[in-house]
């Protein structure tokens, strides 16, 4: 997903969402201006990030197993479990910070995603960019199933690839700012709760029974590999998340400005 500076009409902003005060809330939408950002301007918004106390490292570089060089499950080996527990509080703190002062009407701002392709989605929703609050939702679920898997198989006890542990909250029901915060802490209790079921001693040996095809692509997965999936999963979608935060930003400022 590219960033986004004012400048092009492409993006709206949903009157329903709207404060009573706005000056678009009669309106049927609030166009806001849009264009692709250089890469030097990504670049330079990554360092106001920092400046400002965001945060944006963490603590496990998955770049091995997005090229390919090493699969999930020897990765994992380099992580203990109090490791994962500190990266699942920096994941979820960073979520804070892209959240940070934002307003309702901020965090349900329907983004310009020109690459918006998601044929698992429901029908009509296909190609629509994500609100701040729909990718709460989204990670938080992925990151939530594989973390439920995680203690099943450190008991060692093998589990299959059907059915899985997969909830995701209705993105269309988080509409405050404060149902998204109240997502993350859920999502981190539950995280962190399924960490403190693993026995002293795990189970390292007992693997997730999933298919042939799916091992091909990704490894074998036992209880760490399975945990950190899910967050792998999950800071997937930081860049996504800083530019949907400014585009959101930036329709706040057309709309002051309208």
């Amino acid at each position: 997903m590219q960033q986004f500076e004012p400048v092009t009409t492409l993006a709206v902003y949903h009157p329903a969402r709207l404060t009573p005060n706005s000056s678009c809330a009669d309106a049927a939408v609030c166009q806001v201006r849009l264009q692709p950002l250089s890469a030097s301007k990504r670049h330079e918004n990554h360092h106001k990030l920092a400046s400002i106390g965001m945060r944006r490292d963490t603590m496990i570089d998955f770049t091995p197993v997005d090229n390919k060089t090493q699969q999930i499950l020897e990765f994992a080996q380099n992580y203990t479990i109090d490791d994962m527990r500190q990266a699942t509080n920096e994941s979820i703190d960073f979520m804070h910070d892209m959240v940070r002062d934002l307003s309702d009407a901020d965090v349900t701002f329907d983004p310009l995603d020109p690459l918006a392709d998601d044929p698992r989605a429901k029908e009509g929703e296909e190609k629509i960019g994500w609100s701040l609050a729909h990718l709460v939702a989204h990670v938080t679920a992925t990151s939530e199933e594989w973390a439920a898997y995680s203690p099943i198989l450190a008991r060692g006890i093998s589990y299959p690839a059907e059915p899985r542990l997969r909830y995701e909250t209705d993105w269309k029901t988080l509409t405050t700012h404060a149902q998204v915060i109240q997502r993350l802490e859920e999502s981190r209790r539950l995280r962190l709760a399924a960490l403190d079921m693993w026995p002293d001693s795990p189970d390292l040996d007992i693997k997730r029974q999933i298919s042939p095809r799916f091992i091909e692509m990704f490894g074998e997965f036992n209880a760490p590999a399975a945990f950190l999936f899910g967050l792998k999963h999950e800071i997937g979608h930081r860049a996504q998340f800083e530019d949907v935060r400014q585009q959101a930003l930036a329709a706040r400022q057309v709309q002051r400005e309208s």
